[in-house]
């Protein structure tokens, strides 16, 4: 096992990295089903239990290594969608407390608008399949691969109480003026109790503070969120819940299916009295 996951973390950086920013991943699709082939086969041998990816629904002999900065994080990525631990505990969430995926019908009464900033490869290619969701995947970025509009987050294009809820992970510590893009969010958002706006970042046990470094050629961390991240989402007018996702799944489930058990979600909604 330990021979595994020194291979894995030799081989896995690049075609992630590809993978993501790179929109013509016919080549790398081909290297990554090789891959997990001989994955499948070295596991069989080794009686490792597969995995379970909750945001593309498959199994997979073992999830691989992410690089972050300076760190390599093991047991990470999923080889068919590229999901990393938080997308699969946001695709666990919405599973089970909404009813997206109850109903795949699309009718005048049922078609929901979601707004998705920096779409994930997972979730980007099963929300565009649903029927009963009027999908905006939108980026800043012109040449971002997952997109149906260019759109900046601190200037949102579309008109007030549109979206019946709205995607944005790991997106406002990128975002030169959070404060705004959080009002903007909340312009956008409908105001009633059943819309949402449901948010991740990566979290320091402590007050928010600014770092500034490059993730790649286009973008930029501007600051690491503490649990502060409250407080200023209420200041731009949203009512905020705090939810720990994967505190009830057992060590087993943890490794089954690739999370990690400190992963928050805040949703956030905006009741009329509010604005």
């Amino acid at each position: 096992m330990k021979k595994i996951k020194q291979l894995l973390k030799k081989i896995s950086m690049i075609d992630y990295m590809e993978k993501r920013y790179n929109a013509q991943n016919d080549l790398l699709n081909k290297r990554l089903s090789i891959l997990e082939a001989m994955l499948s086969e070295l596991c069989a041998l080794q009686g490792i239990e597969k995995k379970y990816c909750a945001a593309c629904d498959k199994e997979t002999p073992i999830f691989l290594p992410y690089p972050y900065a300076s760190k390599v994080t093991l047991d990470t990525l999923c080889p068919h969608c590229t999901s990393g631990k938080r997308h699969r505990a946001l695709a666990f969430y919405l599973e089970n407390n909404t009813n997206w995926f109850n109903s795949n019908e699309a009718s005048s009464s049922s078609v929901a608008k979601l707004l998705h900033f920096a779409a994930e490869e997972a979730f980007y290619n099963k929300f565009l399949r649903m029927k009963n969701i009027d999908y905006y995947p939108v980026d800043f970025n012109p040449d971002f691969p997952r997109k149906r509009d260019v759109v900046d987050i601190q200037n949102i294009k579309y008109s007030d109480d549109m979206f019946d809820f709205i995607i944005c992970s790991h997106v406002l510590c990128s975002v030169p003026d959070d404060i705004k893009a959080m009002s903007e969010l909340a312009r956008v958002l409908k105001k009633d109790d059943l819309s949402a706006l449901y948010i991740m970042e990566r979290l320091y046990d402590g007050e928010t503070f600014s770092e500034i470094f490059r993730q790649n050629n286009f973008y930029y961390t501007y600051r690491t969120y503490g649990l502060d991240i409250v407080d200023r989402l209420k200041d731009a007018g949203f009512d905020v819940e705090i939810v720990r996702p994967n505190m009830s799944f057992t060590e087993q489930e943890i490794l089954c299916y690739g999370l990690n058990r400190e992963e928050y979600i805040f949703k956030c909604t905006v009741s009329k009295l509010t604005m």
